[in-house]
């Protein structure tokens, strides 16, 4: 009886995997296809050959109960001024959610952090409002502070858009492309973006 379960769960969830690769792959959006991966257990992450280490799809399937999902970017493929890129996704936690994380090299062993939502229910990424990591303090959230931060290490908002046209487009959605679709097009056919990285909360 429990054989059985084990073989019908794992016939159903392969089947929605396959048939979400299908639905994405004929529409071309590279986000609700990674997302769809994410959310059943990320078995397609292992064909990023830029990813650091594999996605135990088994231990996934059969041994984690929240779901979690993580894939970071090896930093061997990335420029020099990046700690980290990685595609997160936290189940039951953030369930319509993927989330894109960034870590930048500042000055001084600070750190910048870039932060980006897609929804995938609405087809909207939304990039949130920028944190820096101060060496021995910890991580400022306070607009004022984060500004005032970053005019001092020279930072712009055209910098800012450079970090996250290269972690979205160069980093996330051609990596995984080229990993899992032999002719991508339209890598973002219907994503509407939204940039909220200097809307700070009072």
């Amino acid at each position: 009886m429990v054989i059985k379960a084990i073989i019908k769960r794992t016939l159903l969830v392969l089947l929605s995997v396959l048939l979400g690769i299908v639905i994405n792959y004929l529409d071309r959006n590279i986000l609700d296809s990674i997302y769809l991966s994410a959310q059943h257990g990320g078995l397609l992450f292992n064909n990023v050959k830029e990813a650091e280490g594999h996605i135990d799809y088994f231990r996934w399937m059969f041994f984690t109960d929240n779901k979690y999902c993580r894939m970071n970017f090896d930093c061997e493929y990335l420029r020099d001024e990046y700690k980290t890129i990685a595609i997160v996704y936290l189940g039951d936690e953030e369930p319509d959610i993927l989330t894109i994380l960034s870590t930048i090299y500042m000055e001084d062993q600070n750190f910048l952090y870039l932060e980006a939502k897609y929804n995938y229910k609405t087809k909207t990424l939304t990039w949130q409002p920028l944190e820096v990591g101060i060496h021995k303090i910890g991580t400022i959230t306070d607009g004022e502070a984060v500004q005032s931060y970053l005019e001092e290490a020279g930072v712009t908002k055209k910098d800012i858009k450079k970090h996250q046209d290269y972690i979205l487009k160069e980093t996330v959605l051609k990596k995984w492309a080229k990993g899992n679709y032999r002719f991508p097009f339209h890598l973002m056919k219907g994503i509407k973006v939204t940039d909220s990285s200097w809307d700070f909360t009072e």
